[in-house]
């Protein structure tokens, strides 16, 4: 009796052991875009002489022996995986031969302004032609942080038009001249790590990405992405299945919680552990929090008082200094025209002063609701990235961190 008693123990614990065993989920090294994320607008700049010019501050260039400096200009990018950059963060490329569409890309792989010392350069071969710039880690060359570039192209003349006037008198360019924007590139980070598993049982499409722009997966700030196994989407926006790595993250996969244990720095792998913690996300039907909004008047109201029953409610949140914020207006407001028995739309600005708001609703003609949101309201609403709108009807959320054309499809429907 004793030895089954025994057996009933260890099989118990043997059970609750395998229970918490830690699930290590591979990735390969192929490097992918996060799904849904546009692509961004790369101006380039003439170069004169051996000077360039960031936020009107100059930087001496070396370029490498035989290049013909008429047709040679440049752009700039983002990564932090290089300590002290001589632009901080900002990575220089030089382009040659950009008036056939053919063009020789210097990249300045050690970030030292010196383009002499980097090797050949890459080939931008047509219109329809893209590459991918690596650039190392500075204390790890395997942690790359991949670029893929090609020349821009724009839906319409209207489009081509709102981007080209952003730039023109941007503060990252100033002191440079422009070149005709038809030759402009665009860019998309491939800096995601995706694979499909089986995890208990449940197939899952799960992603790492390297939110911080160094080659690394595991610096805070970092994302895990959970996807639809069936229909390949995936996404690093929290409020579609993104995580943000933390000292201590919960993620939810089906009806599962997992606390991620690790994730190996170049992103060979992510370590999972089943957790009885839960995640405290906003999600799909709940209701939205009453918060405290301050107006542009000065005044302050609780949420649900600005809400209109019977309606779709929009919230934007929005700032001057976005560029897809101000792109997007044209939109809303031509929502607003056609749907304004059917929508209601609240602006929440972000870090703009009250008068540079003004001017700007005075400049549009803007008349919708408009007031500033608060932190709370930002970390609640899950804002990882602008422009945000939340779509609800009455007070219950149809749609979190979604697009124009997403909200149009709802709202156009009685």
């Amino acid at each position: 009796m004793k030895i089954i008693v025994l057996c009933i123990i260890a099989i118990l614990i043997l059970s609750q052991i395998q229970a918490q065993q830690n699930d290590t989920i591979f990735f390969n090294k192929i490097y992918k875009p996060v799904g849904g994320d546009d692509a961004f607008r790369i101006p380039l700049y003439k170069f004169l002489k051996d000077t360039i010019f960031y936020r009107d501050k100059p930087y001496k260039i070396k370029i490498p022996n035989g290049i013909d400096t008429s047709e040679l200009v440049f752009g700039f990018n983002y990564f932090t995986g290089w300590e002290n950059m001589p632009i901080p963060k900002v990575p220089v490329f030089l382009i040659s031969g950009f008036k056939d569409f053919k063009s020789k890309i210097y990249v300045d792989y050690n970030q030292n302004l010196d383009f002499s010392d980097d090797g050949v350069p890459l080939l931008l071969n047509g219109l329809n032609d893209s590459i991918t710039i690596k650039l190392p880690n500075q204390t790890n060359h395997k942690a790359l942080f991949n670029i893929n570039i090609k020349y821009a192209q724009y839906k319409d003349i209207e489009e081509h038009d709102r981007v080209e006037k952003f730039y023109k008198n941007h503060k990252n360019g100033k002191g440079n001249e422009l070149i005709n924007s038809r030759f402009w590139l665009s860019g998309k980070r491939f800096d995601c790590l995706l694979t499909n598993v089986k995890l208990n049982g449940d197939s899952i499409l799960i992603g790492i990405r390297d939110y911080t722009c160094n080659g690394f997966y595991n610096d805070k700030r970092d994302r895990i992405m959970i996807g639809n196994y069936s229909t390949g989407f995936i996404s690093d926006l929290l409020s579609k299945g993104g995580y943000i790595y933390e000292d201590t993250t919960v993620i939810k996969i089906k009806d599962r919680f997992y606390e991620v244990v690790d994730i190996e720095k170049t992103g060979n792998y992510i370590v999972l552990k089943p957790t009885k913690l839960r995640s405290n996300k906003l999600e799909i039907d709940d209701i939205i929090p009453n918060f405290q909004v301050k107006l542009l008047d000065g005044s302050e109201k609780p949420l649900h008082e600005l809400l209109v029953l019977g309606k779709y409610n929009l919230i934007d949140i929005w700032g001057t200094w976005c560029a897809g914020c101000l792109l997007q207006t044209k939109d809303l407001i031509r929502l607003d025209s056609i749907y304004t028995s059917n929508l209601n739309i609240i602006a929440l600005n972000y870090g703009d002063s009250k008068e540079k708001v003004i001017t700007y609703l005075s400049e549009h003609k803007i008349k919708w609701l408009n007031g500033f949101t608060s932190k709370e309201i930002y970390d609640t609403f899950l804002v990882d990235s602008m422009p945000f709108l939340l779509l609800l009807k009455n007070n219950q959320v149809i749609l979190i961190q979604t697009r124009i054309n997403e909200v149009e499809e709802i709202i156009s429907k009685k």
